[in-house]
């Protein structure tokens, strides 16, 4: 127990003009946290002194209720009485500080933690050893959501983050800002996963070790955005059977649209009909580029070309074909795909 602690266990009522406060499943006088008079009572928007302390469930204030509190109306008591501030309990203030400053000056900002989200206190921490904890906390962190946890070697020290606040998770390797109501990742490692779903990208993205970000599409025509570290993307021809010279209109001039000025690798690949003879064209708006031309084998023959160009912000990529050539439009084997160099 220390001074400034609240009591908020139960509920209170009273009548507006009196100075006795009825309290319902309060402790008021055996509680592990006992009123006496000089402690201050926080309901209905005023602060009134309590003068004494009859038992559990009443209590007496200095000054008369300014408004009537009906049953069930929460509250908030706050050790405040000056006799409060025994030589101990000063101690125990001095030593909260203590903590704090420690708290402080150990960890900097960011705070490195062993973990941010954690909702079960660990059996065996070492002292030092922070956490922030998660949403839903358990056992000694019941109720510190969202707080920092350290251990002190004896017991859990308790802080809450003001916004802005900064936290490294040091096990993921993660950095955490605290928002108004929450802790937002600001960072994400990604070692050998795979995003299988769209990955939206607000910022810069930057890949290390790799020249060029690439995206796949099937079907139809794509536009891709710019990237820092280049960029590069595939124009998959997805309708899935033989067919002649059936690469639709739209696609020739459209398609992957260059984001940003420079020197590009660009790459095709065809499965032509056996048989079939006749050329397929890489465009750029609209204008035949490069092409790689039949007869196909007895099953169909697997083509492909590239060719290294200079390409400007805008430039539409696309296919054209002649008309006696036959292909197979399936993403795996039909595709151009494009990748910044330089």
């Amino acid at each position: 127990m220390a001074y400034g602690d609240i009591v908020s266990s139960g509920t209170v009522s009273g009548s507006s003009g009196g100075t006795t406060v009825t309290g319902s499943s309060t402790a008021w006088a055996s509680g592990p946290l006992p009123l006496r008079a000089g402690d201050q009572l926080y309901v209905g928007g005023y602060v009134y002194p309590i003068t004494a302390v009859a038992s559990d469930t009443s209590l007496t204030i200095g000054v008369p209720l300014q408004a009537s509190v009906s049953g069930g109306t929460s509250y908030r008591a706050v050790l405040a009485a000056p006799t409060r501030q025994a030589v101990a309990e000063v101690a125990d203030s001095i030593a909260d500080l203590v903590k704090q400053a420690q708290f402080l000056t150990q960890s900097g900002n960011p705070i490195l933690c062993v973990a941010v989200g954690t909702n079960t206190p660990p059996g065996s921490p070492a002292t030092g050893d922070t956490y922030v904890i998660g949403t839903s906390p358990s056992g000694a962190w019941a109720g510190r959501a969202g707080q920092f946890a350290r251990w002190t070697g004896t017991a859990w020290y308790f802080s809450a983050p003001a916004v802005g606040a900064m936290a490294i998770d040091t096990t993921a390797l993660e950095l955490y800002m605290r928002g108004s109501s929450a802790w937002n990742i600001r960072s994400l490692q990604v070692a050998g996963s795979t995003i299988t779903d769209n990955l939206i990208v607000t910022g810069n993205l930057r890949v290390q070790g790799q020249p060029a970000v690439r995206a796949y599409r099937t079907g139809g025509a794509t536009t891709l955005a710019a990237g820092e570290y280049g960029w590069a993307g595939t124009l998959g021809l997805n309708q899935g059977s033989w067919t002649t010279a059936a690469i639709s209109g739209a696609i020739s001039g459209a398609g992957l649209v260059v984001p940003k000025t420079g020197i590009y690798m660009l790459s095709m690949t065809v499965l032509i009909n056996s048989g079939s003879g006749g050329r397929i064209y890489t465009t750029v708006n609209s204008s035949p580029l490069f092409s790689v031309v039949g007869p196909g084998g007895t099953t169909g023959l697997l083509v492909g070309a590239s060719y290294l160009t200079g390409l400007t912000a805008g430039d539409k990529l696309g296919f054209k074909t002649e008309a006696s050539i036959s292909l197979y439009l399936a993403d795996a084997h039909t595709y151009l795909s494009a990748a910044m160099v330089s």
